[in-house]
């Protein structure tokens, strides 16, 4: 059994203006870590991701998977403001209730976060979510964060001392890597209450999410009591989000909850049994 840190990230588990575009994002943010370093980072953390975890690749899991979710994903991504790069999403084999984004465009979700949906517009929600992460560099700025100036200027400038893999090593071997502020948290739900919309999904399917993981881990004894103590409860970003729809005048019925073909409840049907990694 692999030990997987936090057990339940829940990098699901945010106050900015929105104005111009169908989300006004921070793209512009004065980062020294461009795209392309980004990208070389998160291949590398990606390789160490497919090491920790079992990926839900075949015979594992049917690829119908797969291709349903980034199918969604990858049309959201379409319509995001950072569409000019590459996205990459994965399904993993885990019970984990979990979905977390590494720098450059890299996805995850998990087998037992797609257990729990209900629907396919809770998956579009979450997926939105972490594409919102990437589209304001959340991950771009953990690093410099995590890094220092002198690291930082050997990723920059391709200084041999350090390489894509080490920083990689550095970033994935920190937890706080994926697990962002609550003002980050707060901002990315923006994406994953609009970005749907984008594509004739409910508003509503983050929210949805949100009230289920109230129901599964509302008590302070719950996994998730340490990572909700630092992050906006289950309630507060449900309020936020109803609160983003109310000032942009989005209207959950205006949109359908499933168009997607095949049925969300199909592939739910395809997951495979729990892969009891969870004490």
């Amino acid at each position: 059994m692999k030990e997987h840190p936090g057990k339940v990230w829940i990098c699901l588990v945010v106050g900015a203006g929105l104005a111009g575009s169908l989300i006004a994002c921070s793209t512009d943010k004065a980062l020294l870590i461009g795209d392309e370093q980004e990208r070389e980072v998160g291949v590398q953390v990606d390789q160490q991701i497919r090491q920790e975890y079992t990926v839900c690749d075949p015979p594992v899991c049917e690829q119908q998977i797969l291709q349903y979710v980034s199918a969604l994903g990858n049309q959201m991504a379409a319509k995001s403001d950072r569409n000019d790069i590459a996205y990459t999403f994965t399904v993993l084999h885990s019970d984990e209730i979990n979905a977390f984004a590494a720098p450059g465009g890299f996805i995850y979700i998990t087998t037992g976060l797609l257990r729990e949906s209900k629907n396919a517009s809770e998956v579009a929600g979450v997926l939105g979510h972490e594409i919102g992460h990437i589209v304001e560099r959340h991950g771009a700025e953990q690093m410099e964060a995590q890094l220092g100036a002198e690291l930082l200027r050997d990723l920059i400038f391709g200084t041999e001392a350090t390489t894509a893999s080490t920083v990689a090593d550095i970033v994935f071997g920190s937890y706080s890597a994926f697990v962002q502020s609550p003002e980050k948290e707060l901002e990315a739900d923006v994406h994953g209450v609009l970005l749907p919309t984008a594509i004739n999904y409910t508003p509503n399917g983050l929210i949805g999410f949100f009230k289920t993981l109230q129901v599964l881990f509302g008590d302070e004894s719950s996994p998730l009591s340490e990572i909700l103590s630092t992050h906006p409860q289950p309630a507060e970003r449900i309020s936020h989000a109803e609160q983003t729809m109310t000032e942009l005048g989005i209207k959950a019925q205006d949109y359908p909850e499933d168009t997607t073909n095949p049925p969300f409840s199909t592939i739910r049907s395809m997951l495979p049994p729990p892969a009891g990694d969870i004490q």
